[in-house]
């Protein structure tokens, strides 16, 4: 029979032939209600104590230190032992557990003046998770290629009652940090600079931050210490592609400010973009594909996803950083030959060339040199391919038409 609990607001079953009442629905009855407790296994959950005092609060947390009741860790080994697995993080931990009438759900008589601690017996040590292949859980992208473990840090966690030295995984590990603000997530970059996981959920994290100046209206402190160490970052990675387009994906993020951008434009960043942009790849792969007479092994060539998402960041950032006047020529005359440069290399995604067409149209904008050297250089040709080859993308046509408007003798004007 089901009852209900008013007092922990729960469901409990009682065998009526027995008279035993557990929290549980036992085996046999379907699958666990939303209200109730899922299936669990305590037969080897053990007594630590008896209450000894009946006026204890119900749910009093008691905490044994060494100073205090050196017997408490004897129990907690007497307690591993028998249970056959560790509860404890470290040799002598100080140990936490609940105590009152109603501090865990047990099997048969739910929780009379018992004391349990038990933790989770199902997890086990990274090592010793392994797929249906063999290979490690959180096994890495081959695009990654990285060599290093998927871990972070060791945090303290709470594992059912028992408090653990856990590894963080960097991507939980800077969600937290992103909670606190940018400053946190570059402290968090800056003390495990060694891990590249960490670096790379910190990019991406500096990348969907909207860092805005302060009420003076100039850059703040955030914004010029990200620049920093995104460029710092630059240079230290500067082989794995994934951190590289992430990195250019937060400057471009950043220069959405207009007094970001002017902090920007004393940082030596151009050099930077240049040879990000270049990096661009391909990358090929063997596929099999059935004609009408069998089966052919086909190699594909194509680019690869780091490099696209560099050429849609790099000229997003150009984009950017050509809106001011002041700064225009000198954007231009660098980042001309290589937004068409990605444009002919990525001529497949629309993306890079919806990004392309805005960047260009910047840099001509009452800029008469670069008028002159975007004509010299073909444009009008690259942006009449783009119209023909997206036929479909409204937007990334409408934003071409207004290139090749720009690019009429007297378009620079405006």
């Amino acid at each position: 029979s089901k009852y209900y609990d008013e007092d922990n607001f729960l469901f409990f079953f009682v065998n009526e032939r027995t008279g035993e009442s557990q929290w549980h629905r036992p085996i046999g009855l379907g699958a666990s209600a939303e209200n109730d407790l899922p299936e669990m296994d305590f037969s080897s959950a053990l007594t630590l104590q008896q209450q000894e005092e009946e006026g204890k609060e119900e749910g009093a947390i008691e905490e044994y230190k060494e100073n205090e009741d050196p017997q408490g860790y004897d129990q907690v080994a007497n307690l591993e032992n028998q249970l056959g697995f560790q509860i404890s993080a470290v040799k002598h931990p100080p140990f936490k557990f609940l105590a009152g009438p109603y501090c865990k759900r047990t099997k048969g008589k739910p929780g009379r003046n018992v004391t349990r601690a038990l933790g989770n017996r199902k997890l086990k040590d990274s090592h010793e998770v392994l797929d249906k292949h063999g290979r490690k859980a959180f096994a890495n992208p081959k695009e990654m290629d990285l060599d290093v473990e998927l871990y972070g840090p060791d945090v303290s966690a709470l594992d059912g009652l028992v408090i653990r030295e856990v590894p963080a995984e960097p991507y939980m590990l800077m969600r937290a940090s992103y909670e606190r603000g940018a400053m946190s997530i570059l402290d968090t970059m800056e003390r495990y600079k060694e891990n590249r996981h960490v670096i790379l959920f910190g990019i991406l994290s500096l990348g969907k931050m909207a860092i805005v100046e302060t009420a003076d209206g100039v850059a703040s402190a955030e914004s010029e210490r990200a620049m920093d160490v995104i460029m710092k970052v630059c240079e230290d990675w500067k082989e794995n592609m994934a951190i590289l387009s992430a990195s250019l994906g937060a400057l471009a993020s950043l220069s959405d400010n207009y007094a970001n951008r002017i902090m920007m434009n004393e940082k030596k960043w151009m050099p930077l973009v240049v040879k990000l942009m270049k990096m661009v790849e391909t990358e090929t792969s063997e596929v099999y594909i059935r004609f009408s007479d069998g089966v052919k092994k086909v190699t594909m060539t194509s680019v690869s996803r780091h490099s696209r998402e560099l050429a849609i960041n790099g000229s997003k950032f150009l984009f950017n950083m050509s809106c001011d006047e002041a700064n225009r020529e000198y954007v231009a005359d660098s980042g001309l030959p290589l937004v068409t440069y990605v444009m002919k290399f990525c001529s497949e995604d629309p993306t890079v060339q919806h990004y392309g067409c805005l960047a260009l149209y910047n840099f001509v904008y009452r800029n008469e040199p670069a008028h002159y050297q975007a004509n010299e250089e073909g444009i009008l040709d690259l942006l009449a391919e783009v119209l023909s080859n997206f036929g479909g993308d409204d937007n990334l046509r409408k934003a071409c038409k207004r290139t090749i408007a720009a690019m009429e003798p007297e378009g620079w004007r405006g």
